[in-house]
């Protein structure tokens, strides 16, 4: 079988996006997600809810430009990836760090302000050439 490195995660933000830019000018921001699941619980016989956290997902460029607005805490997401592996010097120490490669995103529900329903909604009209990678630059632009 070949190897295939492909992860897909559907979760909400855990916090409002912030545009940052790396030493050498390229725009990104940073951003977690809170994925719930249910897991078994042998002792009460009955499901419990827990939640992970998937932190250090990025995009660059002119797409994290475009969508920046749409990332407010609480936004549900479908996220595209491929898990890659990085290391940096920090102090002296090479700091090793797993992270979630973003390929692809779709806003599966925005957040809301209380006023709104939160029912599914379309992704919002982004300028952006669908063909432009989500991901660019090099890693240790924002170390």
């Amino acid at each position: 079988m070949k190897n295939t490195n492909i992860v897909v995660v559907v979760g909400n933000l855990t916090g409002d996006a912030e545009l940052k830019h790396t030493a050498g000018g390229i725009p990104y921001f940073r951003f977690s997600l809170a994925v719930n699941r249910e897991q078994y619980n042998a002792a009460t016989e009955s499901y419990d809810k827990k939640t992970d956290f998937l932190n250090n997902l990025a995009i660059f460029g002119k797409r994290a430009e475009a969508i920046v607005s749409f990332m407010k805490k609480g936004t549900k997401l479908l996220v595209q990836g491929s898990l890659q592996t990085n290391s940096y010097d920090k102090n002296g120490t090479t700091v090793n760090t797993l992270e979630l490669k973003v390929e692809s995103i779709e806003f599966l529900r925005f957040a809301t302000t209380g006023t709104a329903s939160g029912a599914d909604m379309t992704e919002p009209d982004i300028k952006v050439d669908p063909n432009e990678p989500i991901y660019e630059g090099s890693e240790n632009d924002y170390c």
